[in-house]
């Protein structure tokens, strides 16, 4: 049920990695998209895993 997530809270630091991250990744070539993609989802795989932690 979407009421029993927790709520979702980024340091800025993380904040700002994502926000650089997909701006990057807004300006590749598509040929260019796999290793910043890759390092988006580990950082967003590490978000999640600190929600389970909770």
């Amino acid at each position: 049920m979407i009421g029993d997530n927790p709520a979702m809270e980024l340091t800025p630091e993380t904040l700002e990695e994502l926000e650089s991250l997909v701006a990057q990744i807004e300006e590749l070539d598509p040929t260019q998209v796999p290793e910043p993609a890759a390092r988006l989802a580990d950082i967003l795989g590490r978000i999640l895993d600190g929600l389970g932690a909770d």
